[in-house]
């Protein structure tokens, strides 16, 4: 992860928690990570889901979240 981190590419924490908010801060402020922080909440995921998150709504602090699941065919 930290090669990843180290390209500069943003850290995205999915938890179904409600600790997004507190998470986030956390990485940026006490472990002083300088990459952008995308920390989501009250989203639960289950093997083979992945999820797509939209942009930020400024009025509300939320941002859309849609989460999908990948089936599989058992044939070959």
């Amino acid at each position: 992860m930290q090669e990843i981190l180290r390209k500069g590419h943003p850290l995205m924490l999915v938890n179904d928690g409600d600790i997004g908010g507190i998470l986030g801060l956390h990485f940026k402020e006490e472990i002083g990570l300088e990459n952008p922080v995308i920390s989501v909440d009250g989203v639960a995921l289950s093997e083979f889901d992945y999820i797509d998150i939209g942009a930020l709504i400024p009025s509300s602090g939320s941002v859309p979240v849609v989460v999908k699941s990948l089936i599989f065919s058992a044939s070959a």
